[in-house]
């Protein structure tokens, strides 16, 4: 779903925008490689939760703030509320 896109006001609009059309981008390529690894039964097909999951670690492993190390936390804090809601019960 493409959004109007209108001219920024400032600087600061300016980097939000990129910012956003800079992570579409990485969404949509991401999106691209993990249809191509399902494919070549490399790896499972992944839910749309599973995969804003990764978009969202991949982008806090590139982030200085943040880096690889708040990415492994975040996918833990997913599979410790996975093991302790298993599927079906």
């Amino acid at each position: 779903m493409e959004r109007e896109r209108q001219d920024p006001r400032n600087t600061r609009e300016f980097v939000a925008m990129w910012n956003e059309a800079k992570e579409e981008h990485l969404v949509q390529r991401l999106d691209e490689v993990l249809d191509g690894l399902s494919r070549r039964g490399a790896l499972p097909a992944l839910s749309a939760t599973q995969r804003d999951m990764l978009a969202h670690a991949l982008q806090l492993a590139g982030d200085p703030g943040a880096g690889p190390a708040a990415a492994l936390s975040y996918l833990e804090s997913f599979a410790v509320r996975a093991s302790a809601n298993p599927p079906g019960v």
